[in-house]
C-alpha cells in the first residue's frame, strides 16, 4: 500500500496553475488561451484566499 501524505493545498493549487499556464502556451485557438489564462487567475485567487485564511498573508 502507498503511504498517505498530507497535501499542502496551496502547493497543489500552484501545480494546477502551472499546468494551466503550460496548456495556454500549447493551445491552438485564442479562445482556449483566454480560458486557460482566466483559469490561472482564478487558481491564483483561490491560493491567495487560502493563505489569508491560514493567516499567512
Amino acid at each position: 500500500m502507498c503511504d498517505k501524505q498530507k497535501l499542502n493545498p496551496v502547493n497543489e493549487l500552484e501545480r494546477i496553475r502551472a499546468f494551466a499556464v503550460a496548456a495556454g502556451y500549447l493551445s491552438t485557438t485564442g479562445k482556449e488561451a483566454t480560458l486557460l489564462h482566466e483559469l490561472v487567475d482564478l487558481v491564483g485567487e483561490i491560493a491567495r484566499k487560502a493563505l489569508e485564511h491560514e493567516g499567512v498573508l
